[in-house]
């Protein structure tokens, strides 16, 4: 991640990039400079990408002549979904073996199936977990790293949504670690506590980035508050909207690559310990066993009802929960 951000701040200093940044004074010249790009080596081509990707989605919100309040499909498509994509498709450039991807719209999150299969709470399709958005690792049995609920159109200050929105995401994630310890089952527990899972929230006029992780030591979950970027949909704010969204998903990135990589040492470690075992009995102590997450699937006519008194709440008032 170091590395990452020390790329990252040699962009940020240079005049290249700020010629990007400082883009003018009217719409023609905004999409001027994002297209007068500077030229970069081989190895920081998937950091260059990610960047153009991040300044052409910011234009495009701000140049669109949409209601940004139209409903939830315009939040996703203008504010989340092509920052996303940046994210995934900068991961597997830079992770190849990772095949990493981000799938967009009403997704059925198969780490919730999966367990909820496993339980024997699971009777057809309406039983299904749908998310706005998922990221999966195709080159790590398609497992689900990056989870997206977004809570109506933008600017909605439906607090009761908003918080179920929140406590769905969180036991999608609890969902996600557990099937991820179910895949590499006999990769160690030092391993393990480092890979995180996250869920992007996207709720009123702000965006939310949470990690789950275990710790043995309580044993607890932690659900962490990453990140949080303010949308600023104001061709006016350009100034400060860009670097808050480069800043917002390039941490982002860092910080879903560090995961993966530990989730590929993860698989490893699994082989290693499955090798083992044909030569010799060796008593494992299986992740799958150890991680014993609860699987809940909640569902807005039955659950949202007092959601709102459960959290999740923020030192600034004027949040939504």
């Amino acid at each position: 991640m170091k590395e990452h951000s020390k790329l990252y701040q040699k962009y940020y200093y240079s005049p290249e990039f700020h010629n990007v940044i400082r883009c003018g004074s009217d719409v023609r010249e905004y999409k001027k400079a994002i297209r007068e790009v500077p030229t970069v080596e081989d190895n920081e081509e998937f950091a260059f990408d990610f960047l153009e990707a991040i300044f052409r989605a910011v234009y495009a919100f701000h140049t669109s002549r949409l209601d940004i309040k139209e409903g939830e499909s315009t939040f996703n498509s203008l504010f989340i979904y092509p920052f996303l994509k940046a994210v995934a498709d900068a991961v597997a450039m830079e992770m190849a073996g990772s095949r990493t991807d981000f799938l967009p719209g009403e997704v059925n999150l198969k780490a919730m199936s999966e367990q909820l299969k496993e339980l024997g709470n699971i009777q057809d399709d309406r039983d299904r977990y749908m998310a706005d958005g998922i990221v999966r690792l195709y080159g790590y049995k398609s497992l689900e790293v990056v989870l997206l609920e977004t809570s109506r159109h933008f600017g909605c200050t439906d607090k009761a949504k908003i918080c179920f929105d929140h406590h769905k995401g969180l036991f999608g994630l609890l969902a996600m670690l557990k099937s991820i310890a179910d895949v590499y089952h006999e990769g160690t527990m030092k391993t393990f506590r480092c890979v995180k899972v996250f869920f992007v929230h996207a709720a009123e006029e702000t965006l939310y980035l949470w990690s789950l992780r275990f710790e043995p030591e309580g044993p607890v979950y932690e659900l962490w508050l990453e990140d949080m970027l303010l949308i600023r949909p104001d061709i006016e704010d350009k100034l400060e909207a860009l670097p808050a969204f480069i800043n917002f998903f390039w941490n982002f990135k860092c910080l879903l690559s560090e995961s993966i990589s530990n989730i590929s040492q993860l698989k490893k470690e699994n082989a290693a310990a499955l090798v083992k075992s044909r030569f010799k009995a060796v008593e494992f102590g299986s992740l799958s066993s150890m991680i014993n997450a609860s699987i809940l699937k909640l569902t807005e006519e039955e659950d949202k009802a007092g959601m709102s008194a459960l959290g999740p709440f923020y030192s600034n008032p004027s949040s939504p929960c």
